[in-house]
């Protein structure tokens, strides 16, 4: 996509390893420090399951394993960014992207915006709109209609309701947001919280 197509907006950045990747502000309703997990039978390894979120029964996506890096682990950093995207019969539905850690809403200017290179990322291209350029590197724009169509959602699974098993709650964000660029510390894993 090139740098008329993608507005001068807010977005949020976040990680998946080394890499760090943006979507739009208005994209992601909502982030969750990542809550308890219902696993479901799914064709796809990149479905963790489903979270209750206030009565609604949403599929939970690992990121990590839809970019061909495998199922990321669990941290006391990692976070569910909830999105809305079209399911396929047409209605708007709410899905959850597995992050390693936010990282902080930066405004995104279209003169910072540069293709894509195929070479080294020629399978996964597609899933961007482009690269923002940034003072200590590159943030990957997501474009999430096309990301999410690479998932292969069972219709049941969007259709699943909450009473049928009973889910833990979801609790909102305890994740870290920094805004304007301010540097974001370490992720701190599982082992080395413990006392």
């Amino acid at each position: 996509m090139t740098q008329s197509h993608v507005l001068d907006s807010q977005h949020l950045s976040f990680f998946i390893g080394a890499e760090q990747y943006g979507l739009g502000i208005l994209e992601a309703r909502e982030i969750l420090q990542y809550p308890a997990v219902t696993a479901v039978p799914s064709r796809s390894r990149a479905i963790r399951g489903v979270i209750n979120l206030r009565g609604t029964a949403v599929p939970v996506v690992d990121l990590a394993a839809v970019f061909g890096h495998g199922v990321q682990p669990i941290t006391s950093r990692t976070c569910v960014v909830v999105v809305a995207s079209q399911s396929p019969n047409g209605e708007s539905t709410l899905i959850g992207l597995v992050v390693e850690r936010v990282h902080q809403v930066f405004e995104l200017r279209s003169e910072n915006i540069e293709r894509v290179p195929e070479l080294g990322m020629r399978s996964r291209a597609k899933f961007f709109r482009g690269l923002n350029r940034t003072n200590d590197g590159f943030v990957l724009l997501l474009d999430l209609p096309r990301v999410l169509e690479h998932v292969d959602f069972d219709e049941d699974l969007l259709d699943i309701g909450v009473d049928e098993p009973p889910l833990a709650e979801a609790e909102p964000a305890a994740c870290h947001v920094s805004v304007g660029g301010d540097p974001d510390p370490q992720p701190e894993t599982e082992e080395s919280s413990q006392p």
